[in-house]
């Protein structure tokens, strides 16, 4: 009963910060991705996932399977893609939970990691905006690689983690967190020859994958935003904005994140030194794939703060024990207490900029059911002007909306050929980008303002 009441409480404690996302729409990121996931044939879709080794045009084939297979099952409508999203959180943090008391072997640590690393106000994105399901993704994989590694279920680690690659490539650290964990686990005996075997069959696999999908000319590392640069002052100040994140950017908290940071560490080194090295070294690892790169947003840190969570969980069980409380109701809600109170007191009810963009296509997914309620097949439409910022977004929006991948779209900065099925005038409102009426013009204005598709022979 205990268990249970804990759980329900992690559940609902989630849903009443998170929950009021499952009604935001679709995001640019969102349009880009699914069709992307379409325009790939199944079957080669499948096989990137065996050849992760191999450049594809899908970097993440594993998050474009989760926009295929929701997108075939419920069509263009947002609802279904954040409930599955926040169906996949909920199941991360039940992961958590088994991943942190199979490292620790104490389950009051992991109620409270658990509790912790259930919600923060900059993970907010994990949960509105599908468009990270590739992380989301790559959490549940990557926590259940290390269990599996943990279980010595050789085959099933191996799968695991080529699922874990192709959902994002921050599972390239994985195979350190799994060789130090099975070094900390033998000392002061010496380790298995055989298991640290398969720690560096794991290690060449994440170096394949990293020169044959990453790094080729057309590979993810092509992309500026991607390129890493190899120097301390790079990681010092990523890391440290990571760091920042953790506190909302609030640096006058400084000293008392630092204070408690070292104390719990300590503590937990001092009392639980296995556990606490093995997740001393799964932040490390797991910062490293974006400490080099480009700034990301607090997001990039969700695998890495697992092993933050189990260190201040391992030291707030001690504590909590001492103080006299041992119910898993009780270990359970205090933290959340703790943890809610200093959430709620920098939540953002309104995310702005994001509400903008789902806003915009919202709008202009509306006005064009009412005003092309059927579309024929491999139609040709004009859009006077791009009522979105990104000039493809008109296309993708199109072609998702009527399920049709042949439709063409003449747009601003992108001409294709007439005549036109349908020809469509919008009228920006002063609004910003999307925000503005759509309008159809009549078929006779249509067919003046267009030549044939093909000119007769002379």
């Amino acid at each position: 009963m205990q268990v249970a009441a804990a759980a329900a409480l992690i559940a609902l404690y989630v849903t009443w910060f998170a929950f009021r996302w499952v009604g935001a729409g679709f995001t640019p990121d969102d349009l880009m991705n699914c069709h992307r996931a379409l325009i790939q044939p199944l079957g080669r879709l499948l096989l990137d996932h065996l050849t992760f080794f191999l450049p594809s045009p899908d970097f993440r084939p594993a998050g474009s399977l989760f926009y295929r297979a929701v997108y075939r099952t419920f069509g263009f409508d947002p609802l279904p893609f954040h409930l599955a999203l926040q169906g996949l959180q909920l199941l991360n943090a039940y992961l958590t939970y088994l991943l942190v008391k199979r490292l620790t072997g104490n389950t009051q640590a992991a109620w409270i990691a658990t509790a912790l690393h259930a919600w923060h106000g900059n993970w907010a994105g994990l949960w509105q905006n599908t468009g990270l399901v590739y992380d989301v993704l790559c959490y549940a994989f990557s926590t259940l690689t290390l269990l599996a590694w943990d279980s010595r279920r050789t085959a099933l680690f191996f799968a695991l983690f080529v699922m874990a690659l192709n959902c994002k490539e921050l599972a390239v650290s994985l195979p350190v967190i799994c060789l130090v964990w099975e070094l900390v686990k033998a000392w002061p005996t010496r380790p298995s020859a055989r298991r640290l075997t398969y720690g560096l069959v794991a290690g060449g696999m994440s170096a394949a994958f990293i020169a044959g999908r990453l790094m080729q000319s057309d590979g993810l590392m092509s992309n500026p935003a991607y390129q890493p640069h190899f120097d301390w002052a790079t990681f010092a100040n990523r890391v440290g904005a990571y760091l920042t994140g953790a506190i909302y950017y609030q640096q006058s908290y400084y000293p008392w994140a630092g204070a408690a940071a070292l104390a719990g560490t300590g503590w937990a080194l001092w009392k639980h030194p296995r556990p606490t090295l093995v997740s001393l070294a799964l932040s490390l690892a797991a910062i490293l794939p974006v400490a080099f790169i480009a700034p990301r947003g607090f997001e990039a840190a969700f695998l890495a703060s697992l092993g933050a969570v189990t260190i201040f969980g391992l030291a707030l069980a001690d504590l909590l024990t001492r103080c006299g409380a041992t119910r898993t109701l009780t270990i359970t809600a205090l933290p959340l207490l703790l943890a809610g109170c200093i959430h709620y007191r920098f939540l953002d009810w309104d995310a702005t900029g994001l509400s903008l963009e789902t806003a915009e296509i919202s709008s202009l997914t509306r006005q064009f059911r009412q005003l092309v309620p059927i579309m024929p097949r491999g139609a040709h439409v004009r859009l006077n002007r791009n009522p979105l910022k990104d000039e493809w977004n008109s296309l993708f929006l199109s072609r998702l909306l009527y399920h049709d991948l042949s439709i063409e779209v003449s747009r601003p900065g992108h001409k294709a050929p007439g005549p036109y099925d349908v020809e469509l005038d919008w009228e920006p409102d002063g609004g910003g980008p999307g925000q503005g009426v759509l309008r159809r013009r009549s078929l006779e204005a249509t067919k003046a303002s267009t030549a044939p598709k093909t000119t007769p022979s002379k």
